[in-house]
């Protein structure tokens, strides 16, 4: 797991964070399920107080 550790939330080297952090627990030995029929609506940051408690 310290291989993967990361400074902040947010990575620039991957489009889609989700499948990136699925890898790095995948190769730190767990097992990961991935649904190709499951989806999240986490709803957007419509105020920049979404965006600052979203940085924290």
């Amino acid at each position: 797991m310290d291989a993967n550790h990361q400074g902040s939330p947010w990575v620039k080297d991957s489009e889609v964070e989700d499948s990136l952090l699925s890898l790095q627990v995948k190769s730190a030995g767990y097992l990961t399920k991935i649904s190709a029929r499951a989806r999240a609506d986490v709803g957007g940051m419509h105020t920049l107080a979404h965006v600052a408690r979203a940085a924290r």
